[in-house]
């Protein structure tokens, strides 16, 4: 049985995208993987060729984060949980009511249909609002652009904004990270 062409392709971008995150990490930019294989889809999707991975393969990437996700979780953590139910409660109200009314902003000064503008501006973990966009109708390419923006510029701002506004703190916890952690000199951002 021959093997699809569009398979091959497919895990040819995977591998390219896999190797770019590779150089990024041993660069030292911040969520090199992350970052890499990101900028390597927009960049495919632009200049070479656009890819779908609908269906189980999107459903096993969500299924390895969401395992990653759970793994990380100790028992230590739900004990000393209670004492921030309060501020994590005001945060996500915070938060989700923000993403709300800047949906609704979003809708009225753009003209995207409701749907779309709340996905593209409600917080969250890109690939799963992204999926849960194109199930409640929403345009999924477009939610999808605004959150790989908001990605981009969190992976890109919070390690130096975490320097700039933190300072000492953050500089005394990278000297003490671990040597497979991301090699970016700090110091000299301030």
């Amino acid at each position: 049985m021959p093997v699809d062409k569009l398979w091959i392709k497919k895990v040819g971008f995977l591998l390219v995208a896999f190797i770019v995150g590779i150089v990024f990490q041993t660069m030292g930019v911040p969520a090199g993987w992350l970052l890499g294989a990101l900028l390597t889809g927009i960049f495919y999707g632009l200049f070479i060729e656009t890819y779908n991975f609908k269906g189980w393969p999107f459903a096993l990437a969500l299924a390895l984060v969401g395992a990653n996700i759970g793994i990380i979780m100790e028992a230590e953590l739900f004990v000393h949980l209670h004492q921030y139910f309060f501020p994590l409660l005001v945060t996500l109200m915070i938060t989700l009511f923000g993403g709300l009314g800047f949906g609704l902003l979003l809708n009225k000064w753009t003209g995207l249909d409701r749907t779309t503008a709340f996905f593209c501006t409600v917080p969250g973990g890109a690939s799963e609002v992204i999926a849960l966009s194109a199930h409640y109708g929403a345009d999924e390419r477009v939610v999808a652009a605004f959150h790989t923006a908001r990605i981009t510029m969190f992976v890109l701002l919070i390690p130096f904004g975490s320097v700039c506004f933190m300072g000492k703190e953050v500089k005394r916890h990278l000297q003490k990270r671990p040597r497979n952690c991301s090699r970016i000199n700090y110091s000299s951002l301030r």
